[in-house]
């Protein structure tokens, strides 16, 4: 070979190697960029406490997923978005997410607000998942709208059967007009499936609430029950009210009962409260266990129904996401994934039905020493 020919050889060579380099690089690069979801949630509105629990949940599950290696191999990148509890910043927080590029948003926390994303969100083709909307309007419907609660429906159906059970003939209801979405849904839903008398006593927490005038207004139909749908906060301050008003017979709640407010500020009169949850008792379940040592670690806090539930859908989210291989962040293949999983990170299997609408056994929970013991699981 001659002379030159042999530079033009090295030179070609390390040409190639270059190329093939570069190329191999940039394949790593896309093979590890991040998978991002967004979560919409209310951190410094109205009701705060209960959106940094979620967040809280979503972090230690982000965390959890990218110490096993993340999303076939893309690190998950959490991008979160604050929608104040407002109209306004619903809208804000969804097109902020939008505009990152987030294929799943997870959100809001509530029915009211969730309505409100639902057409920003889905009308952008990205898949929009909550644990916390029950409102039957998005029941039913072949979209990109998915949740981990069930809905109204189920329910009203179970709270009619537990009063059924019970003897219950008359209960009195506490409604907050804030979530509107939320409370009329589930007061429409009962007197489909309640056979007694319902009475219903309206309120909005977003005012000053006339607590006196309310209780008053509960009690005057003589109810041998009331049914709480409020905050916890509004919670613990009627246990306290009707308490004082002695009355005797039970009281039942929601899910959206549930929280740190209710056990602070309720005393003693939570004793005996009854809620109707989607989980059991943190206190016995080994995983339960695990999640509030790593809350313990992460943020000094106790896990709680709403970050144990919160951990769960991002959990749910990112199994469907793995299972989507190279189309990770592809909204309809990530749909189809869900749709077709069973998911059982907490305590029960769980699955989706075709309309992304979720089935799973309820608990009725009641308040004993301040702890909820499982008092019967509902299918």
């Amino acid at each position: 070979m001659k002379k030159g020919n042999g530079k033009y050889l090295a030179v070609f060579v390390a040409f190639v190697v270059l190329i093939v380099g570069l190329v191999l690089g940039y394949e790593k690069k896309i093979r590890h960029s991040p998978v991002k979801i967004g979560l919409a949630i209310n951190l410094s509105g109205a009701g705060a406490s209960r959106g940094l629990a979620i967040k809280s949940g979503i972090v230690v599950a982000v965390r959890q997923i990218n110490a096993s290696g993340g999303i076939n191999g893309h690190p998950l990148e959490l991008v979160v978005a604050d929608d104040k509890n407002t109209q306004k910043g619903v809208y804000e927080a969804d097109r902020k997410l939008l505009d990152q590029g987030c294929p799943v948003i997870i959100g809001h926390g509530s029915s009211s607000n969730t309505l409100l994303a639902y057409p920003v969100v889905t009308g952008r083709n990205r898949l929009l998942i909550t644990g916390c909307t029950a409102t039957t309007r998005l029941s039913g419907k072949d979209d990109l709208f998915f949740r981990t609660c069930v809905d109204n429906f189920v329910f009203a159906r179970t709270f009619s059967k537990i009063f059924e059970k019970e003897g219950i003939r008359s209960v009195s209801i506490l409604a907050d007009k804030s979530n509107q979405s939320f409370t009329s849904d589930l007061v429409q839903q009962l007197e489909r499936t309640f056979r007694g008398h319902l009475h219903v006593t309206s309120m909005n927490s977003k005012n000053e609430v006339d607590w006196e005038k309310n209780v008053d207004d509960m009690l005057r139909s003589n109810p041998k029950a009331i049914l709480l749908l409020v905050n916890p906060r509004n919670t613990a301050i009627c246990l306290q009210k009707l308490r004082a008003g002695n009355f005797k017979g039970p009281i039942y709640a929601t899910p959206w009962s549930m929280g740190k407010a209710l056990f602070a500020y309720s005393a003693s009169a939570i004793e005996g409260l009854k809620i109707v949850s989607m989980l059991p008792t943190l206190c016995d379940n080994k995983r339960f266990k695990q999640l509030d040592n790593q809350m313990g670690r992460l943020f000094h806090c106790e896990a709680t129904m709403c970050s144990a539930r919160a951990y769960e859908l991002a959990m749910i989210v990112a199994d469907a996401m793995k299972r989507c291989g190279e189309r990770v962040s592809d909204p309809l293949c990530i749909k189809e994934k869900l749709l077709s999983g069973t998911y059982n990170f907490l305590a029960d299997q769980i699955h989706f039905d075709r309309f992304g609408d979720m089935h799973r056994p309820l608990y009725v929970m009641e308040i004993k020493g301040k702890k909820p013991v499982v008092k019967e699981r509902i299918i």
